[in-house]
């Protein structure tokens, strides 16, 4: 259900910008309001778990890339070097950096 209510946050971030309520997100989600305050307890929670997913995901693929043995750390710097800014054109892309 986490996932599913961070999903729903960024789609009405994308249409509406911030400036949505929890109201809105959970006939979004065809669920009570409740059923996601049981989960988060504002909307400042649900985006802040979103970044936090979101550099634990870009954590994990440099993980992925130091990892690998058949490239040079040349190659790996550059693999690395990439992550952040599709990370940022992503959440730009997301709406959630203005």
């Amino acid at each position: 259900m986490k996932e599913r209510i961070m999903v729903a946050f960024i789609e009405e971030v994308q249409r509406k910008g911030i400036k949505f309520t929890m109201d809105e997100l959970a006939e979004n989600l065809g669920v009570s309001k409740r059923t996601i305050y049981e989960h988060y307890s504002s909307k400042k929670d649900i985006l802040d778990e979103i970044i936090i997913k979101s550099f634990h995901d870009i954590e994990e693929k440099e993980k992925i890339i130091l990892d690998k043995q058949d490239i040079s750390t040349i190659q790996k710097i550059k693999e690395v070097l990439i992550i952040v800014p599709t990370f940022l054109i992503y959440m730009i892309s997301k709406s959630l950096i203005k």
